[in-house]
């Protein structure tokens, strides 16, 4: 997989994932992470959930150093988040996001975090299946996170109107 693709499964830029791969080269294979300026990139499965493990490490707060350590001891995704249910793209014409969509992804947002909630009060409840619960935690949160990488790009969209003169009206 290329470092586009992943980046657009991350709801991360390129640069992001390019950056990561020479700040955690170590963990990755020598596809992953060239010593040779303007090689391309290959992630392989293994370096893909690297990578994801990371995105989610940095979404909770996580300083490198902690993100080092926490993958020196085995810290991992057991996959990496699916491809975005549809393609976010940028319109070039300027049209505007409708607010139906938009509110939309807000509801989505907002059953997601319902759900955190409901997951985290039952982890709390619950001794015999906190990883079990943990890990459904992990995922949520992931989509979670896509979802507000969604909004973000929805919120560009909406926000960029154009004047009379730039449409081409008279």
């Amino acid at each position: 997989m290329k470092s586009t693709e992943l980046a657009s499964r991350l709801y991360v830029s390129d640069a992001t994932v390019r950056h990561w791969t020479r700040e955690f080269a170590e963990f990755l294979s020598p596809d992953a992470a060239p010593e040779k300026a303007g090689t391309a990139r290959e992630f392989n499965e293994s370096d893909q959930i690297i990578i994801a493990t990371i995105a989610a490490l940095r979404g909770n707060g996580d300083s490198y150093d902690e993100i080092r350590a926490k993958l020196r001891n085995g810290t991992r995704l057991e996959e990496v988040p699916p491809p975005p249910e549809h393609e976010l793209v940028r319109p070039e014409n300027g049209a505007m996001v409708s607010p139906e969509r938009f509110r939309a992804a807000l509801r989505r947002l907002a059953d997601k975090d319902e759900e955190i909630a409901s997951l985290r009060a039952q982890l709390a409840q619950r001794d015999g299946k906190a990883e079990e619960l943990y890990e459904r935690i992990i995922k949520e949160t992931e989509a979670r996170a896509r979802l507000e990488g969604e909004i973000r790009i929805l919120r560009e969209q909406g926000g960029k109107r154009r004047r009379w003169w730039q449409r081409g009206e008279q």
